[in-house]
């Protein structure tokens, strides 16, 4: 190894405690040579078990490393760990080169993520280079711009107080949630649970038609967006006109041949015909979907359903098991709330566990242990008892509820009849 090389730089950067304490989780470990990812995990150790020690000098780190770390080294082995610690541990790194020193690291992983994927590839293996390019290079992009991006929230407390106080954000359908209820506001993510055929795309139809028209007075010309990766779209649209004119099928096709449709619908909707729109986004990629938002700029997504994107980002812990996947996924989705100032809705659907049950519990996810539910701001469950004589009852829980406002009790539970054929809920009080 080049004794002059970046990674053993690296190690000099990072043998004062105050610097390795600051920057050594930023530090991408795989981007270094393999002994150096060795020693870093050998520093982390040293520092551990000399909580007094300000930094390290290379001759007390031989002896603890060779004395107490690593007894069972060949001799030849030391010679060439002792020339790299010599090397490393002597001298300083101006402070002014810490910032380049890490871009090139960045660099580095990037170079070596880059390989890894293009060995896949030529292997034979299934790997969207497109998307892994571009996942890499918009991950080297964040990292660059967070060197130069003020972190600091400036936010005034009187202007949140005040919002809280106006109710600022989008309202429910329904008057009894809106009274425990705070108003949907940016950056929020909801997730929206139901057994299947029991009426959820009908619920979100609902909130979305209530919702259009308030987005075009409190965020201006930004569309509602439904991500549908499940049935045909078609349906969904058909729903979202009978939510929006409380109408039924048959209700819809007079409209339709006495050529008022189209008029009441925008009406109802907020005066633009696209104010909300529905796209298939059957087979797309998380990145497909990432670049979606950057373009059409919604104030609120509806994801129907995230469990379906195919999901190209790093998977938390290096799981593997179905709800560690869809844990990364659903965190993924509510950071592009965040990123792209938007509401976000996420439907799920309620496990077998709960089938029968008005009021579900919080762990009544399918596919989730604790994932989905602690990405969520809001659970909402949407129950259904098999008692024939209350088929059209449904209640509307909310197991988790951080946007519940002060004075009630943790659930927003409130009951709730099933207009099938306008997908339409009427409150029962």
């Amino acid at each position: 190894m080049n004794v002059d090389s970046l990674d053993t730089t690296v190690l000099r950067l990072l043998r004062k405690r105050d610097t390795w304490e600051r920057l050594s989780k930023a530090v991408p470990v795989s981007a270094l040579d393999p002994m150096v990812q060795v020693l870093f995990g050998d520093m982390a150790a040293f520092f551990a078990a000399n909580p007094d020690a300000v930094a390290i000098d290379a001759p007390p780190f031989r002896t603890w490393l060779f004395g107490f770390k690593r007894t069972g080294l060949k001799e030849d082995a030391k010679v060439i760990l002792g020339r790299l610690i010599d090397n490393a541990f002597t001298g300083e790194v101006p402070r002014d080169g810490e910032a380049g020193i890490m871009e090139r690291l960045v660099a580095c992983e990037l170079a070596s993520q880059l390989t890894r994927q293009l060995e896949r590839f030529q292997a034979g293996e299934e790997v969207d280079l497109r998307a892994v390019i571009q996942e890499q290079a918009d991950r080297y992009d964040r990292i660059m711009q967070r060197r130069i991006k003020d972190p600091w929230d400036k936010s005034d407390i009187g202007d949140i107080l005040s919002a809280s106080e106006n109710h600022a954000g989008l309202t429910w359908p329904w008057e009894s949630i809106n009274q425990r209820q705070k108003p949907a506001s940016p950056g929020d993510f909801h997730v929206i649970a139901a057994r299947p055929d029991t009426g959820k795309t009908s619920l979100i139809a609902q909130i979305v038609s209530c919702w259009a028209p308030q987005v075009s007075t409190l965020y201006g010309d930004r569309p509602v967006i439904w991500l549908n990766n499940e049935g045909a779209s078609r349906q969904i649209i058909l729903r979202i006109h009978q939510a929006a004119l409380g109408s039924t099928e048959d209700e819809l096709i007079l409209m339709h041949k006495d050529g008022s449709l189209k008029d009441r619908y925008i009406k109802a909707i907020g005066g633009k015909i696209d104010r909300i729109k529905v796209m298939s986004i059957h087979d797309w990629s998380s990145h497909d979907v990432d670049e979606l938002l950057r373009r059409e700029n919604p104030a609120v997504v509806v994801f129907d359903m995230i469990d379906n994107v195919r999901f190209s980002g790093d998977i938390n812990h290096g799981g593997q098991r179905t709800d560690q996947v869809l844990e990364s996924m659903y965190q993924w989705a509510r950071y592009l709330g965040v990123k792209y100032d938007a509401v976000m809705l996420a439907t799920s659907q309620i496990s077998s566990e709960g089938a029968g049950m008005l009021v579900p519990q919080m762990h009544m996810l399918k596919d989730s242990k604790t994932g989905k539910q602690g990405a969520s701001d809001v659970q909402w469950m949407l129950g259904h008892s098999f008692d024939p004589t209350i088929d059209a009852l449904r209640t509307l829980s909310t197991p988790k509820n951080k946007r519940l406002r002060s004075g009630f009790k943790k659930s927003a539970t409130t009951d709730l009849i099933f207009q099938a054929d306008r997908s339409v809920f009427m409150e029962t009080r």
